[in-house]
């Protein structure tokens, strides 16, 4: 049984987690797109 912070603060914390993790993703398509537009130039 969790108290009502605890589950404010898990609530919270998933969310950071979930934006984190897609933060990361975006970062590594953008990473990988320009690995080909820089392969494309050469």
């Amino acid at each position: 049984m969790h108290t009502n912070i605890e589950k404010d603060f898990l609530e919270e914390f998933g969310k950071k987690a979930v934006e984190e993790n897609e933060k990361r993703e975006d970062g590594e398509k953008r990473k990988k797109h320009f690995q080909k537009i820089g392969t494309k130039e050469v």
